[in-house]
């Protein structure tokens, strides 16, 4: 998979969702981070290239890029309702929506792939002898 499909199935599983809400985000961060959880590497933090995105098993960026993507969306949302004469517009619903799509699909992942979203921590040991 390249990743201009890899941006078009992504849009097409996300755009129903966002752009009923006006939200627009670039793909390109949450693909690259999704190469790099799926396994793979990406020369640019902020971007992957097509032969970045073809290393990785192809579903499993798809979810882990959706997954980043909802993560990305709801820490940006303002959740704020508002009303102005006949005009109202509820972005709380949506954040509430969001939630339970992304605990949906963080259950999926972690079935299929066994993806959590924990960090580990250790100790190096420098075990210098003075002489």
């Amino acid at each position: 998979m390249d990743k201009t499909t890899a941006i078009d199935i992504l849009n097409n599983r996300l755009e129903p969702l966002l752009t009923a809400h006006g939200i627009s985000i670039s793909l390109e961060y949450s693909i690259a981070w999704a190469v790099r959880a799926a396994g793979g590497s990406t020369s640019d933090y902020s971007s992957a290239t097509d032969v970045e995105v073809a290393s990785v098993n192809g579903d499993k960026l798809l979810d882990f890029a959706e997954y980043r993507t909802i993560e990305n969306v709801l820490n940006n949302l303002t959740t704020t309702d508002f009303t102005s004469g006949p005009i109202s517009e509820k972005l709380s619903q949506l954040a509430d929506r969001l939630r339970d799509r992304l605990a949906k699909l963080k259950g999926k992942i972690d079935e299929l792939y066994g993806f959590t979203n924990s960090m580990e921590a250790g100790v190096i040991n420098l075990a210098f002898a003075e002489s």
